[in-house]
């Protein structure tokens, strides 16, 4: 454990012993690496340059602490007091050495091209240590089939992981912006997945794999899809979805869809789809892989000589492409939807009792549940873009208009199975009677009443139906796979 945060733990514990502002019987601890400041009065502490990324400062007291250069990357700052802080908050990059084991979740879209043996190889081309890499990818498989799959949940438990990447099937995200049952099986199956990793891995990182849009060919037989309108439609949801599990599990998001979605724009493109309008050609893996590594390190892309099956031009135009997406995306060091303005950090259920913020710019930043009691505004422009001053000298009213985070539920009753082998089929039920079927690998039939049937091919098969009582089968068998690199 580093000594200055040894230091910050032993400090916080005094403060729990000698001062009334901190919560009687609150112990600042270590669990593993995972550093549990809940409740901790920090008051005035330095914490420059500290990695409490994955921290548990929840009700802290960080008023007039110094966070220059400290990574509260994926920190858990609810209920957090703040004022007078100094310093600016950095994503600190991680050192190479300290990745020795990875582990990838996913499925097809991981698999095809061997996703987990080309970051390898960028691994290696950039000479850092090559770790240990493993993957469960099972055809079709989402983030509830991954739960009762005896093959992840063993590589789950082996433990030791420094690095999780977790890959839902790659249309449930999408469908989770229209259907309550979707919806809620991402989003409980995803917390579950996480409490799972870090039980067995306590100082796992995780990272969520958002994947990409279908090809604009996909919708040109059936304007009609599911999945949204078009494919930036369809993008959109995928990057919100991933970013509504990535920010409720404390984990980052891997935005390869955005490097797809912002390469797709640039002049002369690659084609990335695979014929089936779906899978990833090796353009679009080796993309995947520029990304990931830049989000796993934490760091700009260096020079990368390796480029797999592909021309060096096209293989530069990749690099570009991540290297744009990575600057686009980089982390402030604080947790995504947190913002540092005026020694106050901001974000949802922040704590801004007797807070001034006068003259302040908080348009756009989500304060749902945030404590406001006796904060002083002025000339504050509210997250609706408001002025304080037109609601009789407070944003409370903009505050109690604002749209909280998204969050699922679910509507239906639904009974469900799961089997493991390599197929899966599914069938649901919701309005009007649509069918479309894409191409190669994985199909998934869905009607719901009164009927629409959907058929989607990718590499399983999977049957849910779903009324006011859903049931789904699904099969697929796959073993954890080491992969060597090229």
């Amino acid at each position: 454990m580093p000594q200055r945060t040894l230091i910050l733990i032993l400090m916080c514990i005094t403060f729990a012993t000698t001062t009334h502002t901190h919560a009687a019987g609150i112990d600042c601890t270590v669990r593993g690496m995972q550093v549990d400041l809940h409740g901790c009065n920090l008051s005035g502490a330095d914490l420059y340059g500290l990695n409490l990324s994955g921290a548990n400062l929840s009700d802290a007291i960080l008023t007039g602490a110094n966070l220059a250069g400290t990574d509260l990357q994926n920190a858990n700052l609810t209920g957090v007091m703040s004022g007078g802080i100094t310093g600016v908050p950095q994503a600190l990059s991680i050192l190479p050495a300290n990745i020795k084991r990875v582990l990838f979740i996913g499925n097809s879209y991981t698999a095809v091209n061997n996703l987990p043996a080309i970051f390898g190889s960028i691994v290696k081309n950039i000479g850092n240590p090559v770790p240990v890499i493993a993957a469960v990818t099972p055809g079709g498989q989402t983030f509830k089939g991954h739960l009762g799959y005896a093959a992840t949940q063993a590589t789950i438990n082996a433990g030791n992981w420094d690095v999780v990447v977790l890959q839902d099937q790659s249309q449930e995200p999408a469908f989770a912006e229209i259907d309550a049952q979707n919806r809620a099986d991402m989003v409980q199956s995803a917390a579950e997945l996480c409490r799972r990793i870090r039980l067995k891995s306590p100082n796992a990182r995780i990272f969520f794999y958002e994947t990409w849009a279908r090809h604009a060919n996909y919708w040109a037989s059936n304007q009609h899809r599911d999945e949204g309108a078009n494919p930036r439609d369809m993008q959109a949801r995928l990057r919100k979805w991933y970013g509504v599990v990535a920010h409720a599990n404390h984990a980052t998001v891997v935005p390869v869809g955005d490097a797809w979605e912002y390469y797709a724009t640039t002049p002369n493109p690659t084609r990335l789809h695979a014929s089936d309008n779906s899978h990833p050609a090796f353009a679009g893996s080796y993309l995947a892989g520029l990304v990931f590594y830049g989000k796993i390190y934490g760091v700009t892309l260096p020079t990368i000589t390796w480029n797999g099956s592909l021309s060096a031009s096209v293989a530069q135009q990749m690099q570009t492409a991540a290297a744009h997406t990575l600057a686009a995306t980089a982390s402030n060091g604080l947790p995504p939807g947190w913002y540092l303005r005026n020694g106050y950090l901001l974000g949802p259920g922040a704590n801004l009792t007797n807070a001034d913020l006068s003259n302040m710019d908080l348009a756009g930043i989500d304060l749902s549940g945030a404590t406001l009691s006796n904060v002083t505004w002025s000339n504050t422009i509210c997250p609706d873009g408001s002025n304080s001053d037109s609601h009789a000298g407070s944003c409370q009213l903009a505050f109690a208009t604002q749209t909280p985070t998204a969050t699922a539920t679910a509507t239906t009753t639904a009974t469900r199975t799961s089997t493991a082998t390599a197929t899966a089929s599914r069938t649901r039920t919701t309005t009007p009677t649509r069918t479309s079927t894409p191409t190669p690998t994985n199909t998934r039939t869905q009607t719901n009443t009164p009927t629409a049937s959907r058929t989607r091919t990718q590499t399983n098969t999977r049957t849910q139906t779903a009324t006011a009582t859903a049931s789904r089968t699904r099969t697929a068998t796959r073993t954890a796979t080491a992969y060597p690199y090229p």
